[in-house]
């Protein structure tokens, strides 16, 4: 007879422990749901970064271009130089493989010859006004 009592205390404990388990279970899928929307969150937080370093980066290949055009490149060379700059500057700052970065470097040089061109040409068009 108490082999049977024993045998129901430990299915009593079993139970119990499968159901403490169930309840961990739901808290970790809880924990889980709540991780996998930070991740999401903090993934649109850097592509808005990204986008953010090449904006700036951007910004400095045009500056340095003008800087060097001052002390005395010729403008032909200018084009050139914002494309050496961006592809540098790409692999040296962004987040990426180097294929990836070679190419938005590319991107960088290359709209930064297009604003300098672009202000050029909004110079001009103020001079003739």
């Amino acid at each position: 007879m108490q082999e049977i009592q024993d045998l129901k205390q430990e299915i009593q404990q079993i139970k119990s422990d499968q159901k403490d388990m169930q309840r961990d279970i739901r808290n970790l899928e809880t924990r889980t749901t709540v991780n996998e929307k930070d991740i999401v969150n903090i993934n649109k937080l850097l592509d808005k970064i990204s986008a953010n370093t090449t904006w700036i980066l951007r910004l400095i290949v045009g500056g340095l271009s003008q800087i060097v055009k001052t002390i005395g490149l010729q403008t032909k060379y200018v084009p050139l130089l914002n494309l050496t700059l961006g592809i540098v500057l790409g692999v040296l700052f962004l987040d990426g493989d180097i294929k990836t970065n070679v190419f938005q470097g590319i991107i960088i040089g290359l709209s930064a010859s297009g604003l300098f061109d672009h202000t050029k040409i909004m110079k001009k068009d103020a001079d003739v006004k």
